[in-house]
């Protein structure tokens, strides 16, 4: 769980649109 998040995380530096998928799965 901490590593999908931690993937998450680092995936909304290289994309701004993982950003916004995140926020929604949030």
């Amino acid at each position: 769980m901490k590593a999908k998040i931690f993937i998450t995380l680092k995936d909304d530096v290289l994309d701004p649109q993982g950003k916004a998928i995140a926020q929604s799965l949030k």
